[in-house]
């Protein structure tokens, strides 16, 4: 994210503008395992978006291939709920948001959970720049936050700066 890679490039960086530039909207995130359901059968579902004042998606991770049989599931809140969370309003985030996801798992008993609070997770209005590349420090600036939201955005940018910066290196 552009913010923590501000404060990494060398003082006087020409990528050090386009990098405090760029904003983004935090993800509060929450993995769950829960003790299998009690009637045998898992949810019958793999996802859902949710457009509630808490939670913003919920999946189900053990439904992915490759990955044990375990009832794990991904707790994502809402950006605004998250910003509260940053902002110190809410008091117990992880219960919270266990709370509000809990008539939408398959079981109530939680063997475990793990809780973090994503600060970077979705650029905010990304714009679309030429690669980021500084060729005296040989150094390129990429992600999502300044191309398309998600992965593609950020695999694209990340495409284009290497064969800028490979272009700027070439003699």
């Amino acid at each position: 994210p552009g913010p923590q890679a501000a404060a990494l490039l060398p003082h006087g960086c020409l990528l050090q503008r386009s990098a405090t530039a760029t904003r983004y909207r935090a993800a509060f995130v929450v993995m769950l395992r829960l003790e299998p359901a009690r009637d045998g059968r898992g949810a019958a579902y793999d996802l859902i978006d949710v457009d509630g004042s808490v939670l913003g998606r919920v999946c189900r991770e053990s439904s992915k291939p490759g990955r044990e049989s375990a009832e794990t599931w991904v707790l994502r809140s809402s950006t605004a709920w998250a910003e509260r969370v940053v902002d110190g309003e809410v008091q117990d985030p992880k219960r919270a948001l266990i709370e509000a996801a809990r008539e939408l798992l398959p079981s109530s008993r939680v063997v475990s959970s793990d809780a973090h609070l994503w600060r970077y997770a979705e650029a905010v209005a990304p714009g679309v720049f030429p690669p980021l590349v500084d060729p005296e420090a040989r150094l390129a600036l990429c992600g999502d936050g300044y191309r398309q939201p998600g992965l593609l955005g950020a695999w694209s940018c990340g495409s284009e700066c290497a064969d800028a910066l490979l272009d700027s290196m070439r003699v």
